[in-house]
């Protein structure tokens, strides 16, 4: 082997494929001369590279981290720790898979083409953008290795190493725009690797973040979007990331063109908001320095107002007249956006009936925003950064504006019937409460006499679980739902609780990721929620999970292939969820308040069990059937574990849970004050612990 990898590169083909053909030989291989193996087999090579490619796709901390970045690309205020930890060389030093998939090829062309190659083969079955992520990411880490011999072959590199610096900056500004424009090769030939390296879902976010910022910027000059040549080459941009999965499934390499539908009506539109959101915040403010003003002579709030909205009918006039509206005629949206005839973004429901704007839309306005968002990409991109980027402003009123046009949107485009005016988990289905405490209960034991819940269907849960059965992700996807619960238990407020939780997000429970969205809200915001309040939420939900898992039960024979696995990935992050949140909040309900919860729990009891705890009642279930017929039984052997009827029937412990919550509970789940290994210390004193049964619990 030493002789051959002096021999590199130059070792004679045949040998090549005699190693190849020989497994034990090709294992003892070094890297050099694998290299050239793979060179004259490239079937070894995938089969090496395949199970890296899945394990940085899969890798459930950095898709965490891809979710959380529309909300990240959008904050101004970012921990400066955080801001270098997540800094893009920072980030692909840290990640050992992709440093292992460079050493793969080392210096080689021929294998870096061929990793390419697999990337764009896996994007173009799959569709998963997080492999345009791998193949800007990849790149750069060559670059930051300084191995020119690759990244110099590559015609994709000054555009993704411009990129990364953008994303590094969090900015598109002129000087970037012109570079990426010099370097921009429009030929058939590396279109689609271009088009890969902007469908980055980083880049995507900073490429939308910088056309809201420049929409701002166009809309307090006065001007008209289309006109806005940055604007039109961002858009362009966007268009031509998101038509990357296209491109490269149908092998068909054409230069994108923006659609003037987004340029004359979907930017007017979004201007109109965006001056209205500037004319909010400016008469706020003034309002804010007028009160602390001496009484008397002209009232400073009234004359800045006043100017304020005579400039916004102007501007807005002169948008939509300059854009062409998008309605016939193009002379009438826009014009007068305080009608109060048909509004139909400004349903007011109980939840928040203080969240007016001073300008809603029009019918045909609306109409507009519709076609947009479900006929664009690029469109329902915008929007929802929009609204992302409400949020961390916390403008109420637009956040609670766009959603419930998502919500309606969705209703209508699939034929769903809202049977219950918008119910609200602050209206809990709950008799004989005491209503007159609503203080927080969370340490107080409830008890079975208090509180009596209905546990029949209603008809809310059964318009909702229509929901289930739609495709969400036409609409917003996962990073949307991470990044509005983030900003939820940021802002610690109420009124975003009631927005975007009670009046959005519950109405789509049936589904899994928004599911452990929920859970994940309630383990860190349960501490402020009363009891009512609490044991109303957590009823709703496990409802909802436990009518969801039971679904994928029943299809779990006829489902196959990668959706059986995010299937199977997300109920496992549901039970430890679940598992952390009855650690937590156990002492607040019992089995009658919580019974979904509980019955979810015992139909996956074993996988709350560490692998540990598992596999030594396994191991002592199979001693007791060996062993049946000897004179001493088995269960009385000195174990460091629970036997399995002690886990399952009620043992002491079990009696002391019952007595704290008020009820007999038969299967109670394992407690933080109190695991199943504390308890089993209790009841064989002289026992040995084993310390490392509970390590992989949380």
């Amino acid at each position: 082997m030493n002789v051959m990898k002096r021999l590199t590169p130059e070792v004679p083909v045949a040998f090549l494929l005699k190693l190849a053909e020989a497994e034990e030989l090709y294992e003892q291989c070094p890297i050099e001369v694998k290299r050239q193996i793979w060179i004259v087999n490239e079937e070894l090579f995938k089969d090496k590279i395949k199970p890296l490619i899945n394990q940085y796709i899969e890798d459930p901390v950095f898709i965490q981290d891809m979710n959380e970045q529309l909300l990240l690309s959008s904050s101004t205020t970012i921990d400066p720790l955080f801001a270098v930890s997540h800094l893009p060389a920072k980030r692909r030093e840290n990640n050992s898979v992709l440093q292992e998939m460079v050493e793969l090829f080392g210096k080689s062309t021929e294998l870096y083409q061929m990793f390419i190659n697999q990337i764009k083969r896996v994007f173009s079955d799959t569709g998963n953008f997080l492999l345009c992520n791998l193949r800007a990411e990849i790149l750069m880490v060559i670059h930051d290795k300084s191995i020119s011999e690759i990244y110099d072959t590559d015609a994709t590199h000054n555009i993704a190493w411009c990129l990364d610096a953008c994303i590094r900056d969090n900015t598109l500004d002129a000087r970037r725009i012109k570079e990426i424009q010099t370097n921009l090769h429009q030929n058939s030939s590396t279109l689609g690797d271009t088009a890969m390296v902007f469908a980055n879902p980083i880049a995507v976010n900073c490429i939308v973040r910088n056309i809201l910022i420049q929409l701002k910027e166009v809309v307090k000059r006065k001007q008209i979007p289309k006109d806005d040549e940055s604007i039109k080459f961002l858009t362009y941009l966007l268009v031509l990331a998101l038509k990357s999965h296209e491109m490269i499934k149908e092998s068909k390499f054409k230069i994108p063109h923006v659609k003037k539908h987004i340029l004359q009506t979907f930017y007017p539109l979004l201007a109109t908001q965006i001056l209205d959101d500037i004319t909010r915040e400016q008469t706020s403010t003034t309002s804010l320095s007028s009160s602390t003003a001496n009484a008397g002579g002209t009232n400073p709030a009234n004359t800045s107002s006043s100017n304020l909205n005579s400039s916004s009918s102007t501007i807005i006039k002169d948008i939509h007249t300059g854009g062409g509206g998008g309605s016939s005629g193009g002379n009438s949206t826009g014009t007068n956006v305080n009608k109060s005839s048909n509004n139909l973004l400004s349903m007011s429901s109980s939840t928040s009936p203080i969240l007016e704007s001073t300008s809603l839309m029009s019918v045909s306005e609306f109409q507009d925003l519709e076609n947009c968002f479900l006929k664009y990409e690029v469109c329902k991109k915008i929007t929802l950064s929009y609204i992302i980027n409400r949020a961390l402003d916390k403008d109420l009123i637009s956040v609670d504006r766009y959603l419930k046009f998502i919500y309606k949107l969705i209703l209508q485009d699939n034929n769903i019937t809202e049977s219950t005016p918008n119910p609200t988990i602050q209206s809990p289905t709950v008799s004989s409460v005491d209503t007159t405490n609503q203080a927080d209960t969370s340490n107080t034991t409830p008890t079975s006499t208090t509180t009596t819940t209905t546990t029949a269907p209603s008809t809310e849960d059964s318009t909702y679980e229509q929901l289930s059965n739609v495709d969400i992700y036409r609409y917003f996807g996962n990073d949307f739902i991470q990044s509005m619960v983030s900003q939820v238990l940021q802002v610690k407020e109420q009124r975003f609780n009631s927005i975007i939780i009670d009046s959005f997000l519950f109405k789509f429970r049936f589904l899994p990721f928004i599911q452990k969205q929920l859970i994940r809200f309630l383990l860190e915001n349960h501490t402020r929620m009363n009891q009512r309040e609490f044991i109303h939420f957590i009823q709703k939900l496990y409802n909802s999970v436990l009518s969801t898992y039971k679904k994928q039960q029943q299809q779990q024979q006829s489902t196959e292939g990668n959706n059986n696995n995010v299937n199977k990935k997300l109920l496992d992050d549901i039970v430890h969820s679940t598992r952390l949140l009855i650690d937590k909040t156990n002492q607040r309900y019992n089995e009658k308040m919580a019974s979904s919860l509980y019955e979810f729990y015992k139909l996956n009891q074993k996988q709350f069990l560490s692998p540990t705890l598992a596999t030594q009642q396994q191991q002592q279930q199979h001693l007791l059937q060996q062993h049946s017929q000897l004179s001493q039984p088995i269960d009385k052997m000195v174990s460091p574990t629970l036997s399995s009827s002690e886990l399952i029937s009620t043992p002491s412990s079990t009696s002391s849970v019952s007595n704290n919550t008020g009820s007999n509970i038969t299967s109670a789940p394992p407690s933080s004050t109190e695991s199943p290994m504390e308890t089993s210390s209790n009841n064989n004193s002289n026992a040995p612990m084993d310390t490392t049964s509970d390590s992989n619990w949380d």
